[in-house]
């Protein structure tokens, strides 16, 4: 069985408590993103992008969000190395 995206970013991060804290979200939002039927929204995603330095993709985290289109209009996709700073994809205009 593969490994939940949300456990490989809790994992490199320190658990469940290190990246809620940096998420600013409660750890039992991040268990909860592990529900079947649920992923990650979609504005925590490029934070744990940036955070896992790449090993966590946005498209791993949540698949309802077309992160290539995102992407390539200029939305707020954080590069992955240590002094990015990351944001909040923009929506399109």
């Amino acid at each position: 069985m593969n490994e939940h995206p949300v456990e490989k970013a809790a994992a490199l991060l320190g658990g469940y408590k290190a990246l809620a804290d940096r998420l600013g979200v409660s750890k039992s939002a991040v268990h909860q993103w592990k529900a079947e039927g649920r992923q990650v929204p979609p504005e925590h995603c490029p934070e744990i992008e940036r955070l896992t330095l790449g090993a966590v993709r946005c498209e791993e985290l949540n698949d309802k969000v077309d992160w290539a289109f995102v992407r390539r209009a200029g939305g707020q996709i954080p590069p992955c190395d240590e002094e990015s700073v990351g944001g909040v994809p923009s929506p399109p205009k």
